[in-house]
């Protein structure tokens, strides 16, 4: 009798658990559906170029869950300083979460990479928001650059579930983002998803975990809001301690959240950022 007990006691778990799961993917798709796409592709997701100064090239690369559009207006200020830009969309991205779970951290490495290697610029920087700081981290430990600068770069993450999401996956696969996040995307139009997938935050920390900090010899700019929900900031200042750059400092940012940044610290930021490109081009 026990036994007979024990066995619907797991087809019950089991049941609720796929019920869980099926509601979780429902939902990530219902969201999903809502934007409007272009050839499989979310509108406005595409990378795209910016023709400045031929000697001097910045490669621009996103976070989690986003795209080449969230670098509009600091491609556009570039421009403006005559620095030519170039974005990527990482694998997964600008498609749908269910894409996103498919993927390695080793696949965007290779996309990075093989972007890297397309630009004919006498200098070369990088720059990464998020994710794509930490990806900007990687790529410098491996190639010549003339700096590289990272924003809200994870090496510690704010959340405390991250060890335990081998269990979380037993009743769903994707986080949803908050109301108030998802309300800011649509906001300020973004290319972004509404969810991430579980499988993705295991990658971003295997990412981090085999990232050698101390090959980092460029001179090296790292960007961090005190105030980011994301990201813990004490990753800015392991960052800093870690790589082996003589060149580099940190920005503190006190009015700017990990997704909205504050109007006055955005122009500060993108000066800053201009400053280190000048400051580190040869002629």
């Amino acid at each position: 009798m026990k036994s007979k007990k024990v066995i619907i006691l797991i087809l019950v778990i089991f049941i609720v658990f796929n019920i869980s799961i099926q509601i979780n993917n429902y939902a990530v798709d219902f969201i999903s559906n809502q934007k409007e796409r272009s050839n499989g592709f979310l509108i406005g997701s595409e990378p795209y170029e910016t023709l400045g100064n031929p000697d001097i090239t910045i490669l621009l690369i996103h976070g989690t869950s986003s795209s080449p559009k969230d670098f509009r207006e600091i491609s556009n200020f570039l421009a403006s300083k005559d620095i030519s830009t170039k974005t990527i969309l990482l694998p997964g991205h600008g498609t749908s979460p269910k894409d996103l779970a498919t993927k390695k951290y080793q696949d965007w490495v290779t996309a990075i990479e093989k972007e890297f290697n397309k630009i004919e610029s006498k200098n070369k920087f990088v720059l990464g928001y998020s994710l794509g700081g930490t990806l900007a981290l990687d790529l410098s430990e491996n190639k010549n650059l003339n700096g590289v600068i990272g924003i809200n770069s994870p090496i510690f993450l704010q959340t405390k579930f991250a060890p335990f999401i081998p269990l979380l996956k037993l009743v769903e696969k994707y986080h949803v983002a908050p109301p108030e996040t998802i309300i800011l995307i649509r906001k300020e139009e973004r290319s972004a998803y509404d969810a991430i997938p579980l499988a993705t935050i295991e990658e971003i920390n295997k990412l981090v975990q085999q990232l050698n900090l101390k090959k980092v010899t460029e001179p090296t700019l790292i960007i961090q809001t005190n105030n980011d929900t994301l990201v813990n900031p004490k990753s800015a200042n392991f960052i800093y301690n870690e790589i082996s750059s003589k060149n580099k400092n940190i920005l503190w940012l006190e009015d700017s959240t990990h997704e909205d940044p504050d109007e006055t610290e955005e122009i500060f930021i993108y000066n800053e950022i201009y400053n280190f490109i000048k400051e580190n081009s040869k002629p």
